[in-house]
């Protein structure tokens, strides 16, 4: 025998309940359900009763498969009775910077992340509301509204770092400890990487309660070392280095040391040939003089004659009083063209023109590039006939789906930007 499956359902006044063949109808306030249910089991309305009695053949009440048909045909139907009496509702939370979720007619918005909003078309019976981050589902039909809600859910799951997405309300998301924490369990004791990363992972691990302390030594590259910065890491007991270097030709200069201290400029690598030069002509700069790094490699496997970086240099007179005897350089001083690195990451105005391609009603854009509280920032300010805090978000979310980075978006009339050319604005100080 089924424990579930003997019980009748109880089903309250007002409610109708109609029985064709093997086709159950309840109908009620909140509206009106059918189900065909399995032929295994046979379904009886009593209406002097007022109760729905599901039975099976004696002769099958043992074999396992027809005994779970019948307690699940009692549940469908006690669901049909709860639907259309009370309901079912479904509550949702969409978590994350910048994620947001509206309902536009007969369809869910959500911007969460993707360089389009990810749209979602409502099942008739359902009604779908938001407050806020927090999207309240409701239905008759309870199939409907858990498999609406683990749709919502599946367009973006909760990540377990930040915890970012959409999940359930109550919902435990198992977090994971991060890259600081990890660091903190090892026990690591230095550090490679780009320069603004390092202060992150020592953030959050003064944020997390982590110790970090173990950290004394660090390379890093990939973005330029500020002078304030550089003190913050000796200020923690950190001895910072760092290294100039491109995905093409691999590493091209390197600070040195002495008794002293960190010594000026960079070191050549013994491996390159290195020449400044006017940029776009290949010419040789006088001595000192800030011109384009060229580089030649003579890697018999991947060899570069003259490679233009598009950095920014200039070379320093003298041997290094560490006693190496290569050429030096000042290191890494900006970009010839407006190409500007943040975060470590290259960022060009190509990618710039692509986010206001994306937009029709953008006709002009211009990216500033800061230094907020030793992190690279950006702010990208866009003309628009029409600006708003709407178009605004869109188009932050287009900017982090093509630069792979975050930033700030300011919407603006046309004609508020300088008319001067420029696509990147790279404003950071690296002296």
């Amino acid at each position: 025998m089924s424990r579930i499956g003997k019980k009748p359902v109880e089903v309250p006044k007002g409610v109708n309940v109609s029985i064709a063949d093997r086709t159950i109808t309840i109908e009620g306030p909140l509206g009106k359900l059918s189900m065909q249910h399995r032929a295994e089991v046979d379904v009886s309305w009593d209406s002097d009763a007022r109760k729905v009695v599901a039975t099976i053949d004696d002769a099958r009440a043992k074999e396992r498969q027809i005994k779970a048909y019948w307690g699940l045909t009692r549940s469908l139907i006690q669901n049909m009775v709860t639907g259309v009496t009370a309901g079912y509702s479904e509550v949702m939370e969409v978590q994350g910077v910048g994620y947001t979720a509206t309902v536009e007619g007969a369809r869910l918005k959500l911007i969460i992340g993707f360089a389009n909003p990810v749209m979602m078309d409502i099942p008739q019976g359902l009604d779908v509301s938001v407050d806020r981050h927090r999207v309240t589902i409701k239905g008759s039909d309870k199939q409907m509204v858990g498999q609406f809600a683990a749709d919502m859910r599946s367009r973006r799951k909760p990540e377990p770092y930040k915890g970012k997405g959409i999940r359930y309300a109550g919902e435990h998301v198992r977090r994971k400890v991060g890259k600081a924490g990890a660091a903190a369990d090892v026990g690591v004791t230095a550090y490679v990487g780009t320069p603004d990363f390092l202060k992150v992972l020592l953030d959050k691990a003064a944020e997390t309660g982590r110790d970090l302390s173990t950290i004394r030594r660090a390379l890093v590259s990939g973005g330029p070392l500020f002078l304030s910065l550089r003190r913050e890491y000796a200020d923690r007991g950190i001895s910072c280095l760092q290294c100039y270097a491109t995905a093409d030709v691999g590493s091209i200069a390197y600070e040195t040391t002495d008794r002293s201290g960190v010594l000026e400029g960079m070191v050549v690598d013994e491996g390159v040939i290195l020449e400044i030069v006017r940029p776009g002509t290949g010419d040789p700069v006088p001595a000192g003089e800030v011109g384009e790094v060229l580089v030649t490699a003579l890697n018999p496997d991947y060899p570069l004659i003259r490679f233009a970086t598009g950095d920014l240099s200039a070379v320093l007179p003298g041997a290094s009083p560490c006693g190496r005897t290569n050429m030096r350089i000042k290191g890494w001083m900006g970009r010839a063209d407006q190409t500007t690195k943040i975060k470590g990451m290259f960022v060009h105005p190509e990618q710039i023109a692509e986010i206001v391609n994306r937009h029709p009603e953008v006709v002009k854009a211009r990216l500033t590039v800061t230094r907020v509280g030793e992190r690279d920032a950006m702010t990208l300010a866009v003309e628009a006939a029409t600006p708003s805090p709407e178009l605004a978000a869109a188009v932050g979310e287009t900017m982090q789906a093509v630069l792979k980075l975050r930033g700030e978006v300011e919407a603006a009339i046309p004609g508020s930007l300088p008319n001067d050319g420029k696509v990147i604005d790279d404003i950071r100080k690296f002296d």
